[in-house]
């Protein structure tokens, strides 16, 4: 749904937003991707510490770092041209502090019909955000448990199952020719080989509820790879030292688990890196998806390693439990996945990794360059 003002929004603009309890802020639409701050609200203010001064009349390139500036005008641009509201999760680094916010961008309809202006509102996130990173983490350890458990179960399982199997063939040898005299003996045969049956159904049950412990942090939902990457390259990388490239398609995938191991092994590559850094994404085989975080800062050998020698995945204890390889791993281990290094075409190399999902539409890539805009 569109916004169509009264003529005169342009005469108080603030003071119509500062009866909004949430931060909220006016950005006038010059033309395509050309967007100048024109209010912010009180609100705005208390909860994250910009002055309105400092903002409005100035657009996002010159008044932002360039990766974060470029990230606001590609959904200001998309909330333009669509002429439709667009919500997204953001990560600042504002004045009050390093926050995640939930952002609604509402276009503002002028009378030529076109979208002459967008209000956004925001919605700070930052608890329930960390709280999901925190939960899809301690995941990895309680998978690991419940493996650990299943183990367990399937081999109590597997110890008990040979000898019932045996009960019951020797129940059968039993009663092939066995003569019934009418001592009953024929039905206590019987009541042996439904015990034996109904303990083996118990056992095969148990092994399929030890089965279901193991479960999915999320459920699948479309995520939006290039607006994922996009806000990820803006906290990585907000001076844009580096060339970022990233598929622009949707996929279905868990979308807390994707964005935690995209934004460790972003992080990592932009360790290494030089100058580029690429993220890739294709099917590997049906439901499961085979993603490449990949950096020039390898030496050009066979081998992919870095310019000091260490192994771009390290070894074991090698690759420290708090680093983000450590972290990414231990979130991929605990679902059944792994880690890799690999290297492209184009020479560049990395970690790869596979997540259950799938691919909803052609990928392309789209590059963020460094340097100044």
């Amino acid at each position: 749904m569109t916004i169509r003002p009264p003529s005169d929004i342009w005469s108080s603009p603030k003071a119509m937003m500062d009866v909004i309890g949430l931060p909220a802020f006016l950005v006038q639409v010059n033309g395509p991707r050309d967007f100048t701050f024109t209010a912010l609200n009180a609100a705005h203010k208390d909860q994250a510490g910009l002055d309105p001064d400092s903002v409005v009349g100035k657009k996002p390139e010159t008044l932002l770092p360039a990766r974060l500036a470029e990230t606001l005008i590609e959904n200001y641009e998309e909330c333009r041209a669509t002429a439709r509201p667009l919500t997204y999760e953001e990560h600042l680094h504002l004045p009050a502090g390093a926050r995640w916010w939930l952002t609604t961008l509402s276009p503002i309809v002028g009378a030529s019909g076109a979208v002459s202006a967008i209000l956004g509102i925001a919605t700070d996130i930052s608890a329930a955000k960390e709280r999901e990173f925190r939960q899809a983490e301690k995941l990895s350890e309680v998978v690991r448990q419940k493996r650990s458990m299943l183990g367990v179960i399937s081999r109590s399982v597997d110890d008990v199952r040979g000898p019932f199997q045996s009960v019951l063939g020797l129940l059968g040898v039993l009663r092939d020719g066995f003569v019934d005299l009418g001592d009953g003996k024929h039905a206590q045969i019987d009541l042996c080989e439904e015990i034996t049956l109904t303990a083996l159904a118990q056992a095969n049950a148990l092994c399929q509820s030890a089965d279901g412990l193991i479960a999915d942090s999320d459920a699948p939902r479309r995520v939006d790879l290039g607006h994922l990457c996009r806000d990820i390259a803006a906290l990585i990388d907000p001076d844009r030292r580096f060339t970022i490239g990233f598929p622009t398609c949707k996929v279905m995938a868990d979308p807390t688990v994707l964005e935690l191991l995209l934004r460790l092994l972003l992080e990592n590559a932009a360790k290494h890196a030089h100058a580029d850094i690429f993220v890739t994404v294709s099917v590997a085989e049906a439901g499961a998806l085979r993603f490449q975080v990949l950096d020039d800062g390898a030496t050009d050998t066979q081998a992919p390693q870095r310019a000091d020698g260490t192994a771009i995945l390290p070894e074991g204890d090698a690759v420290g439990a708090l680093s983000e390889l450590g972290r990414a791993q231990a979130l991929i281990d605990s679902l059944d996945g792994a880690l890799t290094d690999c290297r492209a075409e184009n020479g560049l190399a990395g970690i790869e990794f596979r997540l259950s999902g799938t691919l909803l539409e052609e990928s392309t890539v789209q590059q963020a360059q460094r340097g100044a805009a």
